[in-house]
């Protein structure tokens, strides 16, 4: 249903938890919000984790710095919020934040999806550890 400005700011009281409850009564308390705009802009602003860009664009400069597996969790994490970017450039985005040894490996199976790409990048780094 629809509610009013004033409802919609009452009820996001129960929506937060911990930290993000203390930030809103601090901010309540001493700089009220006046709209439900506001209170958006002002959460966005508080807990975004990059203010300028978008997830979209943040996939694109993605890189493995960790495992493949952690690469993958943040790979996802970003494209879940970036509904508007193809399956290829997915793809692309996924295999160019490869470290480049991960990348090569991956590249001899010739994967056709990002779920295959994953699971054998996953492969990749588990043969290259054992290697070492």
């Amino acid at each position: 249903g629809s509610f009013t400005e004033e409802e919609k700011l009452r009820a996001v009281l129960v929506c937060f938890d911990d930290e993000a409850l203390l930030w809103y009564r601090w901010e309540r308390d001493r700089n009220p919000f006046s709209s439900w705009k506001q209170l958006k802009s002002r959460v966005l602003e508080q807990y975004s984790t990059t203010h300028d860009t978008s997830a979209g664009e943040r996939l694109l400069t993605l890189r493995q710095e960790d495992s493949v597996r952690v690469y993958c969790r943040d790979f996802i994490a970003l494209a879940t919020n970036a509904p508007e970017v193809s399956e290829t450039v997915l793809e692309w985005a996924f295999s160019n934040g490869l470290k480049p040894r991960i990348r090569k490996g991956m590249k001899l199976f010739g994967p056709r999806t990002l779920e295959k790409m994953m699971s054998v990048a996953k492969l990749v780094e588990d043969w290259d550890l054992e290697d070492d």
